[in-house]
Parts: structure tokens; C-alpha cells; sequence
């Protein structure tokens, strides 16, 4: 079983009239036999291992990773059986955050048994807590995570801000973006807005049949590739800029399953370019912590 066997308690974070609620509990990564955990993005090994003394500390000083999976937690009645134990709000992205103790022990065991099944885990933020963790002694490798279901999830596609070394006349870049299958099209079928200059042209992945993984790779390959490319910079603020050498990019957001076929045939989504919105905020932090010393 991988996941820690007591009284459970739902997370639950607001924002900009979204709501996502999940189980925050301890998973033993010791125990990966009982269930698989599905990477979507790769790892920088150096960070990981600047995170792995924290993660051997007593003290949870890391959030929780953010797990997607087969969960319904609606299905168990929890908020008429369970106590707000804590609440604050996150002043600079005005969300809110709840985390509720389940006082019921048959929902309790309903979760404990639900989540005792086998079952495939998207780790969508959090990646390098995870692989930290996994380098740690059998007895260590805990990590606190949250578990939400992934048809309530809100995932968005970050901006991407080209620099380039010299103006690109739009044709020009037309033209290159059409070898790589990328064509011209009309707003309402596009998967990528371009803005260079304040004017915006629209585009496609010519027969992509909407494959996210697609989406994101293959563009990026493209503009790697033009000869005045200086860099690439991901952004979670959508902004565009006056600059002639500046190329403003907007993806199509990618879908869960998308990124769940992805992940479970072993391909990587490019570094920044899934951004899940709802994030487990540090203050958690001091309810668990309280937990741990009262136990």
C-alpha cells in the first residue's frame, strides 16, 4: 500500500472561480509495486538533488506534489462529514485555500480501500520532489502529496517569448514554420497565435487530430531552428511586446488526457509548457507540521 493509512483530509484551493479539491496524505514511495507514478516532464538531476536534503528532513519543508487520478472524491459525502480545521487566502494569486479533517471512519476506510487499488498517478507538478525522494533509503522515501481527480484539473499552455536577432518579415517565418508541417490558418481552428509587432497570424499543426505533445514539441523544434533564433523563455503571464525581435507565442491548452497518453508511452512535455493552475501553497506547510508534533 502506498499510501499512509489514517484519518484523511481534503485539500481544497479556489481560484478565479475554479475549484480543486484532492486528499492530502503521505505517500511511501517504497511501495511503488501498489501503483505507478507518471512523470510528464523531465528532471534536472542537479536540483533534484539540491531537494533531497529537505526531503529527509522531520519537518515537511516541501509542498505536496500534485498526483491526477482516477479519484472522485464527491462520491463519499466528505464535506458533511468533515471539520475545517485550517484557511487562509494566497494574496498574490488571491486564491483560497481549505483543509478540511474527515471525522466519518467508514469514509475514511472508503478512501483508504478506494486508494489501495492500483492505479496510475500523472505527477503533474512536483516532478523533482518525487525523483528526490525516490534516492532516499526504503525507510525515508515518504513524500506528502495531493491527490485530485483529472477531470477537475484546469491545465493552461505558458507563453513563450522568442527573442530573434534580426526583424523576420512574417512571410519569411510563414514559410519556415510551413516545413514544419505548421500552416497558416483560421482563428478558430488555430493551435498557435504568433505576435511580432502588434500584428497576430494564426496557425495549425497540419493533421495533428489535436495531440497536444505535438503541439508543444514540434513548435518548439521549429523555432529552434529559425537562423535568427536567440532564445526562448516560457512565461505563465501572457504578455506580447512592441519589440521587432521579439515573437510573442500562445498554445492551445493542452488536454489531461494528452498529457496522460503522453506520459504512460514514456515522452517527455517540454520543460514550462504544462502549467496546472491550482498549486498547493507553502502555508499547508504549518498545518501538517502541527499534525506531526501532536501525533
Amino acid at each position: 500500500m502506498g499510501f499512509d493509512k489514517r484519518t484523511f483530509c481534503i485539500y481544497e484551493v479556489s481560484q478565479k472561480n475554479s475549484l480543486l479539491a484532492g486528499v492530502l496524505t503521505e505517500f511511501d514511495l517504497s511501495d511503488l509495486n501498489s501503483h505507478v507514478l507518471l512523470p510528464h516532464e523531465s528532471v534536472s538531476v542537479s536540483h533534484a538533488m539540491k531537494l533531497k536534503k529537505y526531503v529527509t528532513q522531520k519537518q515537511f519543508v516541501l509542498p505536496p506534489s500534485l498526483l491526477i487520478g482516477p479519484l472522485d472524491i464527491n462520491l463519499f459525502a466528505w464535506r458533511t462529514a468533515s471539520e475545517k480545521v485550517a484557511s487562509w487566502e494566497n494574496e498574490s494569486d488571491k486564491s483560497e485555500h481549505s483543509i478540511y479533517l474527515i471525522k466519518c471512519d467508514s469514509i475514511n476506510q472508503q478512501l483508504y480501500n478506494l486508494l489501495s487499488n492500483k492505479q496510475d498517478w500523472l505527477i503533474a507538478d512536483g516532478h523533482h520532489r518525487v525523483f528526490a525522494a525516490k534516492q532516499l533509503h526504503s525507510s525515508q522515501r515518504k513524500l506528502m502529496v495531493w491527490l485530485t481527480a483529472k477531470e477537475d484539473v484546469v491545465v493552461k499552455s505558458f507563453t513563450l517569448q522568442v527573442k530573434i536577432s534580426t526583424p523576420l518579415h512574417m512571410q519569411t517565418l510563414v514559410k519556415h514554420l510551413a516545413q514544419f508541417g505548421i500552416v497558416e490558418c483560421d482563428k478558430k481552428l488555430a493551435d498557435y497565435a504568433l505576435v511580432n509587432k502588434d500584428k497576430t497570424r494564426y496557425f495549425s499543426l497540419h493533421g495533428n487530430n489535436a495531440d497536444s505533445y505535438r503541439i508543444q514539441t514540434q513548435l518548439r523544434q521549429a523555432l529552434c531552428k529559425l537562423p535568427q533564433f536567440v532564445s526562448l523563455v516560457p512565461s505563465s503571464i501572457s504578455t506580447t511586446s512592441e519589440d521587432a525581435l521579439t515573437i510573442t507565442v500562445s498554445c492551445r491548452d493542452p488536454y489531461i488526457e494528452d498529457i496522460f497518453a503522453a506520459a504512460k508511452a514514456g515522452k517527455y512535455f517540454p520543460e514550462k509548457s504544462t502549467l496546472f493552475t491550482h498549486k498547493a501553497d507553502s502555508r499547508v506547510l504549518d498545518y501538517l507540521n502541527q499534525q506531526a508534533v501532536c501525533a
